[in-house]
């Protein structure tokens, strides 16, 4: 699993190949994001599932939210806040139910690399 993008989606930067997949780590844009995280924590390591639905919400403040909703376990979920490009790939996965690996660092669910594939890439 190496740092790259799919079929031109992302911003280009990693050495991975467009093979239908898409990889997405904090590499990709500078220093890891603080504002990702799990709805009810999340195992470490690496965390799969199929994207159910996505919700995008704007905040008050016009901070921009991103949720996907696991298909195996619909009462979590995901999250990110202000960070596009795993916001577009959240929201890429969820249209066609595309497998998402999800890298957990912490027992809070914050995340440090995203990977969709299948159908949406």
């Amino acid at each position: 699993m190496g740092n790259g993008t799919g079929n031109g989606v992302g911003n280009g930067a990693g050495n991975g190949v467009g093979n239908g997949n898409l990889t997405i780590s904090a590499a990709d844009e500078g220093s890891p994001p603080t504002a990702t995280g799990a709805a009810s924590g999340a195992p470490l390591g690496w965390n799969f599932f199929h994207a159910l639905y996505c919700v995008h919400y704007i905040d008050s403040g016009g901070n921009q939210w991103t949720y996907v909703v696991p298909k195996e376990t619909p009462g979590n979920f995901f999250f990110t806040e202000n960070i596009r490009y795993w916001a577009d790939a959240f929201r890429s996965a969820c249209p066609n139910g595309s497998l998402v690996a999800i890298h957990v660092t912490n027992s809070s669910g914050t995340f440090d690399e995203v990977q969709v594939y299948g159908p949406g890439f």
